[in-house]
């Protein structure tokens, strides 16, 4: 789901007319079946008006290629903001921006969490460097296009109305690793954030890019299948017994040769197993390369 596309050139006039929050909210309504709240409705249009003058005085092509809330296929995950365009080397180039309300922020010495004001009280939440890095991250190991070396993903956050502090809690040492990968742009940084996007995309020419990593196949890439496969080989906590390997092997089987769509149910007590077998024959059968999903009922699978 894209909530909005568009040419740099258009996404600027339709901000300039005040009606760019009005396009993102129809196709939210069109694409959801559900209204957007006021505060979605405030932060579209208030983040747009900051990215307007970033792509403006960027001085970017009019051809670079922008996406508003490109959402994540198979995730319910959205990015905020997208540039596409090629940089003097001619590389095609896909440019996410994560962007924040934020005014302030707290250190934590939990790897990539921070603690910031949300929904009336201060709570812990990702990093924001973190989080456009691990949309990086997914597209570099699931979407051809990228993984395969025809476009490469950059990522950067940008908080617009976060005045940077001395010394400054979003930057402290262990943060460093992922900053330094995934730059935080602050409210003053913003002829450094125009650079930036002018450095990635300043050649224009990103309305392919864009259709190339919305028709692109979503499969995992071998190096992810051998990174997963390393985990789980050797494992005692994942060694099959007895029936399971049974369960696993006809999973596996039935999966590669039947010419059907077909449902295997695995019947078992708790503690019998049925975890183990679920995670063996998914990653057996990544390795054929089917593009398999992995489906919990809880919200956080975790196998003791």
């Amino acid at each position: 789901m894209i909530l909005y596309r568009n040419n740099s050139k258009e996404f600027i006039n339709d901000v300039d007319r005040n009606v760019i929050a009005d396009k993102i909210d129809l196709a939210y309504t069109q694409r959801t079946g559900r209204k957007s709240t006021p505060s979605e409705r405030r932060s579209w249009n208030n983040s747009m008006r900051f990215m307007e003058t970033v792509v403006r005085k960027s001085q970017i092509p009019n051809d670079c290629g922008i996406l508003i809330e490109y959402n994540i296929p198979s995730t319910s995950k959205r990015i905020d903001f997208v540039i596409t365009g090629h940089n003097e080397n001619n590389d095609s180039n896909f440019l996410i921006i994560e962007l924040k309300q934020w005014e302030s922020a707290e250190a934590t010495n939990k790897e990539a969490i921070v603690k910031t004001f949300l929904n009336n009280s201060i709570v812990e939440t990702t990093h924001p460097a973190y989080q456009a890095y691990s949309y990086k991250k997914f597209l570099s190991d699931m979407n051809a296009e990228v993984y395969e070396g025809r476009i490469k993903a950059i990522s950067c956050a940008y908080l617009h109305n976060y005045k940077k502090k001395n010394p400054e809690p979003l930057l402290q040492e262990q943060y460093k690793e992922i900053v330094s990968d995934t730059p935080v742009f602050f409210s003053y940084d913003v002829e450094f954030l125009e650079e930036y996007v002018n450095e990635y995309v300043g050649r224009g020419d990103g309305l392919t890019i864009l259709d190339n990593v919305e028709n692109s196949k979503l499969i995992p890439s071998k190096k992810f299948i051998n990174y997963i496969d390393s985990i789980f080989k050797g494992n005692k906590v994942f060694t099959l017994l007895d029936e399971q390997k049974l369960a696993y092997s006809s999973i596996v089987d039935i999966s590669l040769n039947s010419q059907e769509k077909t449902a295997i149910i695995i019947n078992g007590g708790p503690g019998t197993g049925k975890s183990v077998v679920a995670v063996n024959a998914f990653v057996a059968l990544l390795k054929h390369e089917l593009n398999v999903r992995f489906v919990a009922p809880n919200p956080l699978f975790v196998i003791v």
